[in-house]
């Protein structure tokens, strides 16, 4: 430390240099700003506090007052660490940023610097003991480097600062005894927590901008508070991932709130002996129509059993695995009842598959046998014992009748494969009840009957084919099969719907919407159409019951791994969730270490109950960290890998998977929120967001289905109205309909395939200013002058601080402006900048660096 003539300390040099060297060196790699999730984004740009107080309990008071031996320093080390351990809970971050100050000062001014962002890195292992000595580090290594300017830091960071917007954290942590409120001033953070020792208590303030938050969402924040810091204190050398957020009885309580325990139809055993009582009740009611074919319930036991018998025959053994080879057809749902009925395990295959993977997928599961109806590649045919339904038509058998089933309902009843993360499919394998769990269900939700007609579009090697098809033939309905290559043709499936008078449909809701955009008149017959597979528009409802104002929609839910349907919402207005938990299903919102976490907040949905599969089929690995066995839960869960929250209410509402979230400069986002906000536009009929790598940067594309021409700028105004300029999209691509897989979802792969380089939005410039800056631009960064539009940062177009000078003197030199550094990373775009320039008048006062206990600036 230097002196000047006054004996007064001075900013050295080398002060600065080492301060300057600890803050990037802390934040480093620096990714995200972390936040607890709002609640709303409707007003993202201004503030306005609220506060909530109350105390901790008074044995958590007194034990916080011991453990920091009535230091505040150690009092606010505590309490740091305790909201960090709070944040890491709701967000699962292992890379956390909250805010604090610098300790109270003993007299006013401007200081250089008030605020301290503390960057810790969390440990999976950390204790709470841990935690508490890695925030002491932290703590007051930041206290020894307070005087660096944190607006320098922003500078050096590449971090834009708005007057509503921090970019380094948005959580502040307060100890009224030794710090001052007013020193976050400039800084507007969602939620900030103030501590305040008394004698013998603690109290807290939550004060939270009332704009991003619902209160019910503080009000569940302060239960919390409550409870995890009596979990923490209490026991400061558990792990903190074995720690809840909740009591242990609010924790017991929030495990059964939400299940439903109904046993209807778990003892009826298996699929089939469901099917043979429909048999016997309704023995020629016809069970299943493709085209000009039908078929009774009692024919098709008979066929059924007369391949189950030969399947017998062959030597299959109970368990065995069958591969399906079978077109769309009556066939196909002969081969799938014979297997269960001898005792074996179905495994449907997609005739269009590519020969290795079927081969793959019969390796794997070990098949002998084979049941086919269509002509079968070689490969297959010398390697595999083959079953013909060619002439299912005139093969009889006598003593058909007479077979007997083998029934055990804790066997397998078929394996579907699912695309693998490794590029690797992989199976999953269902029980006979949870099967027989979820149709029964069905059968008892949707009142399902004799009187029933129930179109069947899903492919049978898709899990939701067991929906309609078994569900069916347990009620006594007739199923009509859509043939294969009809199953997207809107036009058929309305003349189909009609022509058989169809009660029931199941469908992914992009083909729903194609229906009924070109649906004229409704048919008479539908009663109940539900969507199912993927997550549907916003104004699906309201199209439905414009057209369908009779016809019951819903929505359903649910992973493979869950024997197709976890949750159901009946859909009566505009919102649509995906509801509540269906017989025996338990579904809970949880963190990464699998801790339970509050209403409203976004979590992996994990689910437990009689649906769960046993497993992936040869993967005892990737099994075990799917299907969990937790202290926390009392049966093996399985975890989704999709984001969903539970409202207040109870209802359950999707957001998205995890692998979903995306981080765009820094900034981790929901493609799902942007989905949701496009949908709203009155024009937009569909829209899919990606995110795309470009020279280690994600750049987000929005395909856009719309019912008129749009023009890029009307979108781009739209989505700003809204949200932050760095959650528009990049480029934006309009389609004339949405590409779809094979099992109707939109074809992400063919949309990475589009061409989106003649789709990026370019704002033109106006003014002689935009165009001067431009043509700037332009010559800096070797761009053509035309690719640059106006709204788009700098730093997009690969600008970096070395052309930030030169762009500064460019402009100095061209416009006879005098722009600071510090202004132009405020202002990176053509468009902000041109505004600043123009409005630009500006006095440069001397700035002197006062002496004192802290540095200060005088202006």
């Amino acid at each position: 430390m230097e002196k000047n003539n006054n004996t007064q300390p001075t900013v050295s040099d080398r002060e600065v240099i080492n301060e300057q060297l600890f803050w990037n060196k802390m934040f480093d790699n620096f990714s995200e700003r972390i936040v607890i999730p709002y609640d709303n984004f409707d007003v993202l740009n201004d503030c306005n506090y609220k506060e909530v107080e109350f105390e901790f309990e008074k044995e958590s008071s007194e034990r916080l007052i011991s453990m920091s031996s009535n230091s505040d320093l150690a009092l606010q080390i505590i309490l740091n660490a305790f909201v960090i351990t709070l944040l890491q809970k709701y967000t699962s971050s292992k890379d956390l940023v909250i805010g604090t100050t610098i300790d109270k000062q003993d007299f006013e001014g401007e200081f250089i610097n008030t605020v301290l962002p503390l960057r810790v890195r969390f440990d999976s292992k950390f204790t709470f003991k841990n935690l508490i000595l890695e925030c002491r580090k932290t703590i007051l290594e930041c206290k020894k480097n307070q005087n660096y300017p944190i607006d320098s830091l922003l500078y050096e960071l590449k971090l834009q600062r708005t007057e509503s917007y921090f970019p380094l954290f948005d959580i502040g942590v307060i100890l009224k005894n030794i710090q001052e409120e007013s020193y976050l001033k400039g800084i507007y953070p969602g939620v900030i927590f103030i501590f305040n020792r008394k004698e013998s208590s603690i109290q807290i303030t939550i004060k939270y901008n009332s704009y991003l938050y619902n209160e019910s969402k503080i009000f569940a924040i302060k239960e919390n508070v409550t409870s995890l810091m009596t979990n923490l204190i209490f026991d400061v050398n558990k792990p903190l991932s074995n720690i809840s957020l909740f009591s242990k009885e609010r924790t017991k309580e929030l495990l059964n709130k939400y299940s439903n325990k109904a046993d209807v139809g778990i003892k009826c055993e298996t699929i089939h002996f469901l099917f043979e009582n429909q048999v016997k009740n309704n023995p020629d009611r016809v069970a299943i129509i493709y085209e000009d074919k039908q078929i009774t319930y009692r024919e098709l036991n008979t066929k059924a059993n007369i391949i189950a018998k030969t399947l017998q025959e062959k030597g299959l053994e109970k368990g065995e695995i069958v591969g399906l080879v079978l077109n769309r057809s009556i066939e196909m749902i002969i081969g799938m009842l014979s297997v269960i009925k001898a005792g074996g395990v179905y495994l449907p295959i997609d005739i269009e598959a590519p020969i290795n993977r079927k081969i793959m997928m019969l390796n794997d599961c070990s098949v002998k046998l084979l049941i086919s109806n269509i002509e079968i590649d070689e490969k297959l045919s010398n390697n595999y014992n083959i079953t013909s339904l060619n002439n299912i038509e005139s093969i009889t058998d006598q003593y058909a009748d007479n077979f007997v089933s083998i029934h055990d309902p804790n066997e397998a009843a078929y394996i579907l494969y699912t695309s693998g993360s490794t590029g690797k499919p992989k199976g999953v394998v269902i029980n006979q009840n949870s099967v027989v769990n979820q149709i029964s269900w069905r059968k008892k939700y949707f009142n399902l009957n004799e009187k029933d007609i129930i179109l069947q579009i899903f492919s049978y090697y898709f899990d939701g084919s067991v929906t309609d098809i078994f569900s069916s033939l347990i009620s006594g309905s007739t199923l009509a099969i859509v043939p294969a290559e009809n199953r997207f043709n809107y036009d058929f499936i309305d003349k189909m719907i009609k022509r058989l008078g169809i009660t029931y449909t199941i469908m992914v809701p992009q083909l729903y919407k194609a229906c009924l955009d070109n649906l004229t008149e409704p048919p008479k017959t539908l009663r109940t159409v539900i969507i199912a597979a993927d997550k549907p528009a916003v104004d699906l409802s309201k199209q439905h019951f414009n057209k369908h104002a009779d016809v019951k929609l819903y929505n359903e839910y649910g992973p493979t791994e869950n024997c197709v349907v976890t949750t159901v919402y009946n859909i009566t207005g505009d919102e649509i969730f995906i509801g509540n938990e269906i017989f025996n299903c338990k579904c809970y919102i949880c963190n990464d270490d699998l801790n339970l976490l509050p209403a409203d907040f976004s979590g992996e949905l994990v689910i437990s109950g009689k649906g769960v599969a046993r497993g992936y089929l040869n993967q005892p690995e990737l099994t075990a960290s799917k299907f969990i066995k937790n202290e926390n839960f009392e049966e093996i869960v399985y975890a989704t890998g999709d984001l969903a929250r539970r409202t207040t209410l109870g209802m359950l509402d999707f957001i998205g998977r995890k692998d979903h979230q995306v981080k765009i400069r820094g900034i981790r986002i929901e493609l799902g929120e942007i989905e949701s906000l496009l949908a709203k536009h009155p024009s937009i009929k569909e829209s899919v967001l990606v995110a795309k790598d470009d020279n280690n940067d994600k750049k987000l594309t929005a395909y856009i289905v719309a019912n008129k021409v749009l023009a890029v700028d009307e979108i781009r105004e739209y989505l700003l109205e809204s949200l932050p300029e760095y959650m528009v999209p990049y480029n934006f691509v309009f389609l004339d309909e949405m590409p779809l897989s094979s099992i109707g979802k939109v074809d992400i792969k063919a949309l990475l395939q589009l061409d989106t380089n003649n789709d990026q939005l370019v704002v033109k410039p106006k003014t002689e200013i935009e165009q001067k800056l431009v043509a700037i631009w332009s010559e800096i960064l070797k761009i053509d002058y035309d690719k640059i539009s106006v709204d788009k940062s700098f730093f997009e177009y690969g600008g970096n601080s070395l052309n930030s000078v030169t762009l500064i003197s460019k402009i100095h030199n061209d416009l006879n402006v005098e722009i600071k550094l510090v202004d132009f990373f405020k202002n990176q775009t053509v468009l902000k900048l041109s505004e600043m320039i123009e409005a630009l008048s500006i006095s440069f006062d001397e700035i002197k660096i006062e002496r004192g206990n802290v540095k200060r600036i005088t202006i």
